[in-house]
């Protein structure tokens, strides 16, 4: 008689499955599933695994930047930079290389910037030049293949020295108008999901 036991146990929260077989030409297989008497519902749940996808989020030029130069505004005070994604996935923040300043989502007008999406502040503030990271006003849900525009009002653009050339606009408020568009620069970011 040939008996298959297989047991699989959940750290920390004590959930097991167990798979037995009988003889080895019979073709029921009995499945248990259990929670140890000490764990509560709540519990189990952190079993679960997160359906996210595993490559939610997205970058631009974003291996490893130097330090932007400072002169890239050409004397706007927003710079907005095309940005379309590969896949779908909900964002919350957004990373640029640079030392200072605030970012926006804005939605595609056509091949220009739009509406307003959301906003935020970078952090940490001030030097050094480096990462950093703006939490969202509000989750934005992405949808591949759509124009949107990642505009910096910012004391070092967030550029690398080479890489992919974003098609970009300039302008004195968030609202426009714009002028443009212009092609020279290698804008950097990295798009984070919502958690």
């Amino acid at each position: 008689m040939l008996r298959v036991v297989v047991l699989i146990v959940v750290a920390g929260c004590g959930a097991r499955t167990e798979l037995s077989g009988g003889h080895e030409n019979d073709a029921e297989v009995d499945v248990h599933v259990g929670l140890d008497a000490s764990h509560d519902a709540a519990d189990a749940s952190d079993a679960i695994v997160d359906d996210a996808p595993s490559t939610c989020g997205d970058t631009q030029n974003a291996q490893s930047p130097p330090a932007p130069p400072n002169t890239c505004n050409q004397g706007a005070t927003w710079i907005a930079w095309q940005y379309i994604p590969a896949s779908s996935f909900t964002t919350g923040a957004i990373e640029l290389f640079t030392n200072d300043g605030t970012l926006a989502l804005l939605d595609g007008s056509g091949s220009q910037p739009g509406a307003i999406l959301a906003t935020g502040t970078l952090v940490p503030q001030g030097p050094p030049t480096m990462w950093k990271t703006a939490s969202l006003s509000q989750p934005v849900a992405l949808v591949a293949g759509h124009r949107y525009f990642i505009a910096e009002n910012v004391e070092s653009c967030s550029i690398a020295t080479t890489g992919t050339q974003y098609t970009y606009f300039g302008g004195g408020s968030l609202s426009g108008p714009w002028s443009g568009p212009f092609e020279a620069w290698a804008f950097t970011s990295r798009i984070d999901c919502a958690h």
